[in-house]
């Protein structure tokens, strides 16, 4: 494999189940802002995909508050040539041994160029419950995801666990009004246009 072909294996956007966020930065108004990272598990499998089980390691070494993971890769079989990349990080809050290594392991990936193109993903700027927690789900679009996810979105989407989930316009013509005296129990699409503009202008 060429060094071009390489890298472009390396480099391929991931699923967005390999994929998990941190909240960064907040605001004084109570939002956030969330920044996605590949996995270990998602690096690892990539390394498989790209070298083989056995064409590459990951060795780490102590160092002052953190660990530093040399990620070496065999970039020729036939001549036997690993090249080695370094990279290091804190340990954390949680799991300070187990986070630090892993960290470790996904800085060095990005010297590989694994997950590199996460750094090219707009802001993305949340609310936050209490302050402290995201709860919902962040929708990337379609450039930053593998051909088998793209659904033709061109933009961040965030939806909250407590949205109502987006319908089209044939799925939304087919709701069951309930709360309404006079149209309770129609399907949207067969109510009269000024009884639909009523309802949207009132409060059940």
């Amino acid at each position: 494999m060429d060094k071009g072909s390489l890298f472009s294996s390396l480099s391929l956007p991931f699923p967005a189940s390999r994929l998990e966020w941190r909240i960064g930065r907040k605001t004084a108004s109570g939002k956030g802002f969330m920044f996605p990272y590949v996995t270990s598990r998602g690096i690892m499998e990539r390394l498989d995909d790209v070298f083989g089980a056995d064409g590459w390691s990951a060795s780490y070494t102590a160092i002052e508050g953190g660990f530093l993971c040399t990620l070496g890769c065999c970039v020729n079989k036939e001549k036997d040539c690993w090249v080695h990349k370094q990279d290091g990080a804190g340990r954390t809050d949680v799991e300070p041994v187990k986070g630090g290594i892993s960290g470790a392991l996904k800085r060095a990936a990005v010297a590989w160029g694994i997950g590199r193109y996460l750094y090219e993903l707009p802001q993305v700027l949340v609310d936050l419950e209490d302050g402290k927690y995201f709860k919902g789900k962040i929708i990337l679009p379609d450039e930053f995801l593998p051909e088998s996810e793209r659904t033709g979105n061109n933009e961040i989407k965030v939806v909250y666990d407590n949205q109502a989930p987006e319908m089209t316009y044939e799925e939304a013509s087919e709701v069951v009004l309930e709360k309404d005296k006079f149209n309770a129990g129609k399907k949207m699409k067969d109510i009269p246009t000024k009884s639909l503009q009523y309802l949207a202008n009132s409060k059940f």
